[in-house]
């Protein structure tokens, strides 16, 4: 009987602790402390400062690649932050710092200007010329919906880390 009731308990234990671990969106903080962006998987997850995965936004990004000159259409990969906020009844843009000092520096090196502009937003194909932004940004994150970038300005503050990776 005693070796029933501490097996039971282990297992209780043990299933207790795996529940614990897994939060749901409800118990996540309602603000973002960091922002990953997958782009192999084109997913862009959003994580308060617990941990806790808030969403996840399927997300357009630029053609394959590193981001090294002005104008290759590429994102840029590594750590940024989000350092301005432009808002207005249309239009929603979490800018990035990029580029930053090494990115400037790599540009030098290949004899070209780093870019700038490069951001969180929504793509509204009403207001793009360019064709190849059907599948690809120009090389900024990019949502599917108003709705979505709608709720990233507000989940997201001024300062958050973004890390983007291949």
């Amino acid at each position: 009987m005693k070796i029933k009731l501490i097996l039971f308990l282990i297992i209780w234990s043990i299933s207790f602790y795996l529940i614990g671990m897994y939060k749901s969106h409800a118990e996540c903080l309602s603000t973002a402390s960091e922002i990953v962006v997958d782009k192999s998987s084109k997913i862009m997850s959003l994580y308060d400062k617990n941990d806790c995965k808030i969403k996840e936004y399927a997300v357009r990004i630029g053609i394959d690649g590193k981001k090294q000159c002005e104008g290759d259409k590429k994102t840029p990969e590594g750590t940024y932050h989000i350092i301005d906020k432009y808002g207005s009844k249309y239009v929603r843009f979490l800018a990035l710092d990029y580029p930053n000092k090494q990115d400037r520096k790599n540009a030098k090196e290949l004899g070209c200007k780093a870019g700038s502009g490069i951001g969180i937003h929504y793509y509204n194909k009403e207001y793009s010329n360019d064709k190849s932004t059907l599948e690809h940004s120009l090389g900024c994150i990019t949502v599917w919906s108003k709705k979505e970038i709608l709720e990233i300005f507000k989940l997201v503050k001024v300062g958050t880390k973004v890390v983007i990776n291949k």
